[in-house]
């Protein structure tokens, strides 16, 4: 693995810089040998969706600070996607599995973070500004409830037209990408990334409406439900695949 010489994101001292990924490296492994060692990134540019070899890899931290968020969050968001999505095929009644929370959270903006400070041309569509990246990096940073700063879901990816297979839609990685959101009447940054067939979600800030943890925690806080996303009914993503925007458009 290549080192380049610079200025670490996280602790900003300036050493050798190594390859880090957004989305963790063993995920996109995983889609690379089911597919001729290409992704299929769902961008919106310059296509649709494209094959790709582009892991979305930058020098943005030293190696300890790379080993910190890895072993702090990282290995935990590759074996719990891994488990779920293992146990979501083999068994789709069992749509609960336990998690950590707070470690999930951390992953999930820490994976936003990567992306949104990285200048990998597959992050394009993740539109943030200084003051965003510091709030994404204060997530897992906190060691207080981060879910006072941010609320999350996880959803497993589906077709309500049945022209993408569930095989195919694990194949798809969406880049973490962000959009605008209201609720209530509330202006929100909503960030979205799609990786292994399951779609997480993160709000800034938190809605006002119900608590911090949303309805994916609202059932049990431990064994939250994974429940089913039609992505034809949720407008970035088929924004980014030039679909219509009416629900009943095929």
């Amino acid at each position: 693995m290549a080192l380049k010489p610079g200025i670490c994101h996280l602790c900003l001292q300036s050493r050798q810089l190594t390859e880090s990924h957004a989305i963790p490296h063993a995920l996109i492994k995983d889609v690379q040998r089911r597919n001729s060692g290409q992704t299929i990134l769902v961008t919106g540019k310059p296509a649709p969706y494209r094959r790709s070899n582009d892991s979305g890899a930058d020098h943005l931290l030293c190696e300890p600070c790379e080993r910190k968020l890895n072993r702090a969050f990282d290995a935990y968001g590759v074996l719990w996607i891994n488990e779920m999505r293992r146990q979501l095929d083999n068994t789709p009644r069992h749509d609960r599995k336990a998690v950590d929370p707070q470690r999930m959270i951390g992953f999930v903006s820490a994976v936003l973070w990567r992306a949104a400070i990285s200048g990998n041309a597959i992050y394009e569509s993740l539109k943030t500004d200084y003051g965003m990246r510091m709030r994404l990096r204060a997530i897992f940073e906190t060691t207080g409830d981060r879910y006072a700063l941010a609320s999350m879901s996880v959803a497993n990816l589906t077709d309500s037209k049945k022209r993408f297979s569930p095989a195919a839609l694990r194949d798809f990685v969406v880049p973490p990408t962000s959009w605008q959101a209201v609720s209530a009447g509330q202006d929100l940054r909503s960030f979205f990334f799609i990786v292994n067939g399951l779609l997480f979600n993160l709000t800034m800030p938190t809605p006002s409406r119900g608590t911090g943890k949303g309805a994916f925690w609202a059932a049990n806080t431990m064994m939250p439900k994974i429940r089913n996303r039609d992505f034809r009914a949720f407008p970035p993503v088929r924004l980014m695949l030039g679909l219509p925007m009416s629900r009943q458009a095929s």
